[in-house]
């Protein structure tokens, strides 16, 4: 990025970044020391820029972005990894992998049934849960804050029944999957290394309501059961792993990179 390119995008986010800085200084518990989490309340569009003006640094892992949905009002996105996943066309850019803080209300199926799944196919690339994401959800946020999320590959092992093979997406939004937040065992596929939000953390993975935080919730990874193609992945309210028939509602909570 060229010197004028760089103050171009500086002078565009100043006031916010000048903004943020302050919050930070007014918040330190000792001279010198950052705070423990921030909270930055900003769309996705202005992340990307202070990222790609050298401000990565800003940012931790535990941090939150809080951006705006049209459906949902502000949601806010736990920063679980940095440059963990990369920008497909620069490979050495910084990017930050964010995901939902809490699960969107309602409940989503992961599949809806069929004649030859009543009970739904726990097959991420053809999902229901994955069309609703990248449609359904992703157009409530801004045309800016969509530019700014990365289209990411992602791996996805089918069920047994399926082949038991490795599939790839590439999509803006996606559910994370058992060995990224921090499961493992024998019937854990490699689908991608834990995040560093999840890696010694499981209490991360109890989520609750958008709208009632007294709402525990269970939420779908994207990962299906090894061995029965209708059952997929989810954590439950106490953080635990278990499967269960892909027709059924759960709760979504969508990650996203940007970079």
């Amino acid at each position: 990025m060229k010197r004028k390119e760089i103050l171009e995008r500086l002078d565009s986010i100043k006031d916010d970044l000048e903004e943020l800085l302050d919050d930070a200084e007014g918040g330190d518990d000792q001279e010198g020391q950052r705070p423990e989490h921030s909270v930055f309340v900003m769309p996705f569009a202005d992340v990307r820029r202070l990222l790609q003006a050298g401000f990565a640094d800003l940012f931790c892992v535990g941090d939150q972005v809080i951006t705006k949905h049209d459906k949902f009002g502000p949601i806010a996105f736990d920063v679980i990894g940095k440059n963990h996943d990369k920008n497909p066309n620069n490979a050495d850019a910084p990017t930050l992998t964010l995901q939902m803080h809490d699960v969107l209300p309602g409940v989503y199926v992961y599949d809806t049934e069929a004649e030859e799944y009543p009970y739904g196919h726990a097959r991420y690339m053809s999902s229901t849960i994955r069309n609703t994401l990248n449609v359904e959800i992703l157009n409530g946020f801004s045309e800016e804050d969509r530019a700014a999320m990365l289209e990411v590959e992602k791996t996805t092992y089918t069920a047994n029944d399926d082949g038991g093979k490795p599939e790839t997406t590439a999509d803006k939004l996606f559910l994370l999957s058992c060995s990224e937040v921090g499961f493992a065992g024998a019937f854990v596929r490699p689908e991608g290394d834990v995040y560093e939000y999840y890696d010694g953390t499981p209490g991360n993975r109890c989520k609750t309501e958008l709208n009632d935080r007294e709402q525990a919730r269970t939420w779908w990874l994207r990962s299906p059961d090894p061995g029965l193609a209708n059952n997929a992945r989810r954590v439950d309210t106490s953080g635990a792993q278990y499967s269960y028939y892909a027709y059924t509602g759960s709760g979504a909570a969508a990650a996203c990179v940007i970079g």
